[in-house]
């Protein structure tokens, strides 16, 4: 599939050229290139919040999206901000894929034994009550996903979720991202600008050519799991890549 947009001028200024991608469910992909490459156009077209110009998206063989949830880089902006936790979090239930999980079929106790337990599992315990404002960028991000996790995604699309966070609380937020990959096997499709975070969190990394001219490489990442912050960023193979991927991006990837 392809990406253009119509200009002020009226010319037709090509967002992202024609490529394909196949992703395997319960995988974990990152997506690496400059600015302005088309690592947002590609997923916010995976998401639904843009149509392709050309070609065709399909999810688990079936046109359009479904049971897809997007976590944004400006989670501040994303999260409701006169809503409580709990209810940022009954926001994602009330929107839930599966009926089992949605809480129109459970009553406020069973709902906030829901919350409890999303909180709980992105290292949120106690702050239901608190509002958005009253929590650490770290923990809006948290909160954040703990939103979107609340709906029963298969697939969970992440665009730069970390960046604006300290770079203690990222090697935290990516070993989340890991174990809530892991217990929950949901397919996460990840753009980064930072190489070593790629290859600590994927199984695969595609590299995005430089103005939009579609994939230029596409390399899996052989590193064992589980991984480690300190170990897995020092093995043979994490630099061998970490090097690879470096040229072909300060290269242009063409």
């Amino acid at each position: 599939m392809s990406k253009a947009y119509g200009s002020a001028s009226g010319r037709c200024v090509k967002a992202l050229q024609p490529l394909d991608l196949d992703i395997d469910a319960g995988s974990f992909v990152a997506i690496v290139g400059r600015s302005g490459c088309g690592k947002s156009t590609l997923l916010r077209m995976a998401a639904g919040l843009e149509t392709p110009s050309s070609g065709t998206l399909s999810i688990n063989g079936s046109d359009g999206v479904k049971s897809v949830r997007y976590v944004f880089q400006s989670y501040g902006e994303s999260l409701l901000p006169w809503l409580s936790v709990a209810k940022n979090i009954d926001f994602g239930l009330r929107h839930a894929f599966t009926p089992a999980s949605s809480q129109r079929t459970g009553n406020s106790h069973d709902r906030a034994s829901q919350i409890d337990r999303l909180l709980n599992e992105v290292g949120l315990p106690g702050t239901a009550a608190l509002y958005p404002s009253e929590l650490s960028g770290g923990m809006q991000q948290r909160l954040a996903i703990a939103r979107a996790l609340a709906s029963g995604p298969e697939i969970l699309l992440l665009d730069e979720p970390f960046s604006a966070i300290d770079a203690l609380s990222r090697a935290s937020m990516q070993d989340l991202m890991l174990r809530i990959w892991q217990e929950r096997r949901i397919t996460i499709v990840f753009v980064t600008h930072d190489i070593d975070e790629a290859l600590y969190l994927a199984d695969r990394v595609v590299v995005m050519g430089e103005g939009g001219i579609g994939i230029a490489r596409d390399l899996p990442v052989p590193i064992p799991r589980p991984r480690d912050q300190v170990a897995t960023r020092e093995t043979p193979e994490f630099l061998r890549l970490r090097r690879e991927i470096l040229e072909l991006v300060l290269g242009g990837a063409r």
